[in-house]
């Protein structure tokens, strides 16, 4: 139990500082979390633990040094899976930020931005002022920045949404998932199985949040 305690606590840790974090695609499961787990799951680690000390109970009588160099080796390929065909969450490079120009981008470096996320927070008069940009060019860099820094969607999936019509967040919040996920599925390149939908509307929902809601006149 504190063994599975641990590792609790260790991925919740990741799980937080994260781009993307983690997203579930069970139908039903993507709301009412805690730490990015659904309630339910937490269900399920009392028969987990007794699950991993009945393994441990089994395996530890047959363990060899084969058989732990073998069991090393399988942690690693699977590591090394789960960061190719999983992973999603990476930090963006100032020079694939998708809708503005080489020359906006080699100003911002010159004035001192070398941060996506700096970009994405700063004020788009004070871009404009210290990296001499027109107030159009500023404000699309800011934009972009802040749409490549939200929950992960990262440059690639970006450059598709910007492509299809999404330019901002207010854009992204008030549009429908499927519409967006189709959209971005049709202009990513490379093509692949992400985003999944799942992940599309965890965009829309993070967008909506970051979105003032609009007032009644």
């Amino acid at each position: 139990m504190a063994a599975g305690l641990f590792a609790g606590v260790l991925w919740e840790s990741f799980n937080a500082v994260a781009r993307g974090r983690w997203i579930y695609t069970v139908p039903f499961l993507e709301d009412w979390k805690i730490f990015e787990m659904p309630l339910v799951g937490f269900l399920g680690f009392p028969f987990f633990a007794l699950e991993v000390w009945s393994l441990y109970h089994l395996l530890a009588a047959h363990t060899t040094r084969r058989t732990l160099l073998g069991s090393g080796a399988f942690v690693l390929l699977v590591l090394t899976g789960i960061d190719h065909w999983t992973v999603t969450s990476t930090t963006p490079a100032l020079r694939d930020l998708p809708g503005v120009t080489n020359g906006v981008i080699s100003r911002l470096r010159a004035a001192g931005w070398e941060s996506v996320f700096r970009v994405a927070h700063s004020p788009v008069a004070e871009l404009a002022y210290r990296a001499n940009l027109s107030p159009e060019d500023a404000r699309a860099a800011h934009e972009a920045a802040r749409l490549v820094t939200l929950r992960g969607i990262g440059t690639a999936h970006a450059a598709a949404l910007i492509g299809g019509g999404f330019a901002s967040i207010e854009e992204l919040s008030s549009s429908d998932p499927d519409s967006v996920w189709r959209t971005v599925r049709g202009g990513s390149r490379g093509g692949g199985a992400r985003p999944t939908l799942p992940e599309v509307r965890v965009w829309v929902r993070a967008a909506q949040r970051e979105t003032p809601p609009r007032t009644k006149s």
